[in-house]
């Protein structure tokens, strides 16, 4: 996927989406360095924002579970 599509992907999420996400994923999310990090027990995303890492964390999780 293109960085147009990603870019398009994120701001198609709704914000009470993404928290769904996190709560039915038991997500967390901190700051590491010059990064957001979220990450569930078997999963983690990296971002410039916490938006950026949720959606990171998410493609991670749907590309390894096919």
């Amino acid at each position: 996927m293109s960085d147009l599509h990603d870019m398009a992907d994120e701001h198609k999420r709704s914000d009470t989406s993404l928290i769904n996400f996190m709560h039915n994923h038991k997500v967390s999310v901190r700051w590491v360095g010059r990064s957001w990090v979220a990450s569930t027990e078997d999963y983690m995303g990296m971002g410039s924002s916490i938006r950026s890492a949720l959606l990171n964390l998410e493609r991670t999780m749907k590309y390894e579970r096919n």
